[in-house]
């Protein structure tokens, strides 16, 4: 009987184990399961620090794709690419407008909140019918929202709510009126 339950447990967990490597979709963040916890360690980064830069970027929309970052003169580039992906839903984020002006949006929040010298900061995407890039300075971005956004990011509870607030579609729509999207 001992056998007969140890066998099955066995088969059990190699079936899950195959089930788990054999999805090929794009499994990294996405912007409902960013939690600011995870990235307090990141409060303060400066361009500079490589290792908490691509901290960041690893916990951040977009990780799965990430094809390179640069900074350069408290300038930070990222540069996506959906060929990094082994497959696309229809659905991602990647493949429509708005999900590249939410995700563009949400990300600068982020990186504008933790990285204290970043002066500005620009995001590419190519996918397979459109490149999009988008660039903004962290000073047009807080003067924009009239707030310090490394101040917003100290109270965990108080940030959830105002990146929920930001992401709606009013204020997306306001951000890219004042410094439109790129699409190629």
């Amino acid at each position: 009987m001992n056998l007969k339950i140890t066998s099955a447990v066995v088969i059990l967990t190699i079936g899950l184990s195959l089930t788990a490597c054999s999805n090929n979709e794009d499994t990294g963040v996405s912007i409902e399961s960013v939690e600011p916890a995870e990235l307090q360690e990141y409060q303060e980064t400066f361009i500079g620090s490589n290792g908490d830069v691509s901290g960041i970027l690893s916990n951040l929309p977009g990780n799965t794709m990430q094809k390179e970052y640069s900074v350069a003169d408290q300038n930070l580039t990222v540069s996506y690419d959906t060929g990094q992906l082994e497959s696309q839903p229809d659905d991602g984020w990647y493949n429509n407008e708005n999900g590249v002006k939410e995700t563009f949006y949400h990300n600068s929040l982020y990186i504008a909140a933790l990285i204290d010298n970043v002066e500005k900061i620009e995001f590419s995407l190519v996918n397979e019918q459109t490149e999009y890039t988008w660039m903004i300075s962290k000073t047009e971005l807080e003067y924009f929202l009239e707030t310090d956004l490394s101040e917003e990011i100290k109270n965990e509870q108080a940030w959830k709510n105002y990146i929920n607030e930001q992401l709606n579609t009013k204020n997306i729509e306001s951000i890219y009126d004042e410094f439109p999207l790129e699409i190629q």
